[in-house]
C-alpha cells in the first residue's frame, strides 16, 4: 500500500481511538487489490480477511453487492451509541462518522460495496451476546477495504484498541 493511504488509514484509526472506545470494536483496513487476478469478490474478500486476521462467525458466508447508500446506512448504524450499554468517553457525532467514512470511500475509484451475512471481528468478543454490527467491504480495480463496526455494547469489552 502506498504511504499516503497508510497515513490516512492510521489517521482514521487514531480518530477512532480518541473516543476511548472500551466496548465493541471498529475495523478499518485497506489493501492493494488486483481485480484481474481474482475471479470473484468472495475470493478477494476471503484472502483480504485472512491477510488482516479478520474472523467471521459463522465461518462461511455469502457476499452480496449493495448500493453505496445501503453501505453507509449500515456503517452509521454500527456507529450508533446505545446510552444504556456503550462504554465510550466521546460519542461519535454525525461529523465524526462522516470524517471517518468519507475519507475512506475517497480512497477508492468507483467502488463496489458488499454486505456479508456474517459477523466480522478481530477483537476477542463474546459471540453469544454479540448481536449487532454494521459495515461494508469496498472493492475497486486496485484496492479492497473494510469498515466494520461491532456493536458498542458494554458486554463486548475489547482487550486492546483497533
Amino acid at each position: 500500500m502506498d504511504p499516503a493511504t497508510d497515513y490516512l488509514i492510521n489517521t482514521l484509526k487514531n480518530k477512532i481511538q480518541e473516543h476511548n472506545l472500551r466496548s465493541g470494536e471498529v475495523i478499518i483496513e485497506v489493501d492493494d487489490y488486483d481485480l484481474s487476478k481474482t475471479n470473484s469478490a468472495d475470493k478477494g474478500i476471503g484472502d483480504f480477511f485472512q491477510k488482516h486476521t479478520l474472523k467471521t462467525h459463522p465461518e462461511k458466508f455469502e457476499v452480496r453487492e449493495i448500493y453505496g447508500k445501503e453501505a453507509m446506512a449500515s456503517v452509521r448504524f454500527g456507529f450508533s451509541v446505545k446510552p444504556d450499554y456503550t462504554k465510550i468517553d466521546k460519542v461519535f457525532t454525525d461529523q465524526d462518522r462522516n470524517g471517518i467514512i468519507f475519507p475512506l470511500i475517497n480512497l477508492f475509484t468507483e467502488p463496489k460495496y458488499y454486505s456479508l451475512n456474517t459477523r466480522v471481528y478481530r477483537a476477542k468478543l463474546n459471540l453469544i451476546d454479540f448481536w449487532e454490527s454494521g459495515g461494508a467491504v469496498l472493492i475497486d480495480a486496485t484496492k479492497i477495504g473494510i469498515i466494520w463496526v461491532n456493536d458498542l455494547y458494554d458486554t463486548f469489552s475489547v482487550e486492546k484498541p483497533i
